[in-house]
């Protein structure tokens, strides 16, 4: 990997945690940044990854269970502008591989 497009994906990946620290500074409870969660939000093992179904149980919560995020679109619309490779994972309740909303 290249210099420039590591520097590229630390500076996105400084600023989301930036964005991130910003909600909890508000008091906005996140799901994905809780320690015994993140593992299944980002940098899961392909063996690991959730279904589109499981990340959209994530993120927009259970019905009469759980919230959605208050974020969700904030994040949906930030994972669009990613550079494919630099954050596989759950953004906005979709799984992201390589750039790619997976569907199955």
């Amino acid at each position: 990997m290249g210099v420039a497009k590591r520097r590229a994906q630390s500076h996105i990946r400084n600023q989301a945690d930036h964005e991130f620290e910003e909600a909890h500074a508000e008091s906005v409870e996140l799901k994905c940044r809780k320690e015994e969660n993140w593992r299944y939000y980002v940098g899961f093992k392909p063996s690991e990854r959730p279904s589109p179904e499981g990340a959209h149980r994530l993120c927009h919560g259970v019905a009469g269970a759980s919230e959605p995020c208050p974020l969700i679109e904030a994040c949906k619309a930030f994972a669009h502008n990613l550079p494919a490779g630099v954050a596989d994972g759950v953004w906005g309740g979709q799984v992201w591989i390589d750039g790619i909303i997976q569907t199955d």
